[in-house]
């Protein structure tokens, strides 16, 4: 299964995917998001915690940077 998220590099959404993460820990994760820095410290992120809960990084992720359009 494949979860698509966005506004998670900060507040809530960030920590509805943590918890799903901690929960699925196995299923594949799309983070979108605007600021290429924040994408980067999410996906170091919700790696070591899949790494602290299972001993090993199963999930996949795929991280899209999203530029404003003018």
């Amino acid at each position: 299964m494949w979860l698509v998220f966005t506004g998670c590099t900060a507040g809530l959404g960030l920590e509805l995917v943590k918890h799903l993460v901690n929960q699925q820990p196995c299923d594949n994760f799309v983070v979108l998001c605007r600021n290429q820095a924040k994408a980067q410290n999410v996906f170091a992120e919700l790696q070591a915690l899949v790494k602290q809960n299972d001993g090993s990084f199963h999930s996949k992720f795929v991280l899209f940077f999203v530029s404003k359009f003018v």
